[in-house]
């Protein structure tokens, strides 16, 4: 459990910074359409707030404004450099050069039983997420935490995107039958949760910030405000803003949010929905 003068000292910090840190680590004020609503052509409802809203053609051609602006943003965003621009020369929407197929962290799970692919973030519960998925997979060690279990996919048994032929992977991102899941939460809550899990790791902060002068680590882990001097010119995905969690061709292929700070309730409805579409293909 969190507690203590570090951690009190870090919310005052926070709640002071108030809308500053947010709009420094999301590129906009939060909000629950900060993220971009998952648009495909071939539905009929998009999911926002957790509602099913009808989507009209009007709603479509603002969510595909709306994400112009974001591209805009996230090609500006030092994770820019593991984004791949479409060519001209091709036709399917995964290519092997995309971020998805090409590096592991970026590349969501799969879970063939159930049609699900689970899109990870940074510090918005992986951990549990993946125990889940192993629990779900069947390992009786799904419990296990250490430095290989459960993050390691050489160790964890689990299958990513990246993992299967590349047109089976383009019919799982474009195939209705599929659940394309993401969880977001608020950043404020997610840097501060980066902070107290790796800013006070002085060696850990040294490694990624300042490998060659080892010389920022003591800052970080002295106050948050030495943290936050540091990680704008520290690209590191545990901080980076979720909106450049993959590029944004990509964002209109989920079809569920949920979010930390409603996790119970999200979770359940999710497993839910792949239960039932698991029912639907027996």
């Amino acid at each position: 459990m969190m507690g203590g003068p570090l951690f009190l000292r870090a919310i005052i910090t926070l709640l002071s910074l108030g809308v500053v840190v947010t709009n420094l680590w999301i590129g906009t004020k939060y909000t629950r359409s900060s993220i971009p609503i998952a648009v495909n052509p071939g539905n009929t409802v998009v999911h926002i707030d957790r509602q099913q809203v009808p989507l009209t053609q009007n709603r479509r051609n603002r969510c595909l404004r709306d994400g112009g602006t974001y591209l805009e943003r996230m090609l500006n965003s030092p994770y820019a450099r593991y984004y791949h621009q479409p060519t001209s020369n091709s036709n399917s929407l995964l290519n092997e050069h995309d971020s998805l197929y090409r590096i592991s962290w970026m590349s969501p799970f799969v879970l063939e039983e159930h049609r699900l692919l689970f899109f990870t973030v940074p510090k918005v519960a992986c951990t549990v997420f993946k125990q889940l998925f192993r629990r779900m997979s069947g390992y009786s060690n799904w419990k296990k935490h250490n430095n290989d279990l459960p993050h390691k996919q050489q160790f964890n048994g689990l299958k990513l995107l990246r993992d299967y032929p590349l047109d089976v992977a383009n019919e799982m991102l474009t195939n209705d039958t599929w659940t394309r899941a993401i969880f977001v939460r608020d950043p404020r809550e997610r840097l501060l949760s980066a902070y107290l899990d790796k800013g006070v790791k002085t060696n850990l902060i040294n490694k990624w910030c300042c490998k060659d002068t080892q010389d920022c680590g003591a800052r970080s882990a002295a106050s948050f405000e030495g943290f936050l001097s540091l990680v704008p010119a520290c690209l590191n995905n545990h901080w980076e803003a979720q909106a450049h969690r993959m590029e944004h061709k990509f964002w209109f292929t989920i079809n569920f949010v949920g979010h930390i700070e409603t996790a119970a309730v999200d979770t359940h409805r999710l497993l839910s929905i792949i239960a039932d579409d698991s029912d639907d293909c027996d």
